[in-house]
């Protein structure tokens, strides 16, 4: 339990936020260009929240997608208005 309660103060203390800010634009100043930033920041995100996929949408078109499970979920472009 002690780990947990680490890792939860560390993500509380001052200067949080702006830790993973400069770890993000680090990220995306390691990339030469825009579609590789915008495919590494999706696999990100996903990475980050756990989730079993993640997508950038754009009006009617899946920009960039990851995650086990995205290749079900960009079949095809949303309808607009509607995403998913």
């Amino acid at each position: 339990m002690a780990r947990m309660t680490d890792a939860l103060e560390n993500e509380l203390s001052p200067g949080w936020a702006a830790r993973r800010l400069s770890e993000c634009l680090t990220l995306i100043s390691s990339f030469d260009d825009e579609s590789s930033v915008t495919a590494r920041i999706v696999e990100r995100a996903a990475e980050v929240l756990e989730a079993d996929a993640a997508a950038l949408v754009g009006r009617s078109t899946i920009i960039a997608k990851a995650g086990p499970r995205a290749r079900v979920a960009g079949r095809s472009p949303a309808p607009r208005g509607r995403v998913g």
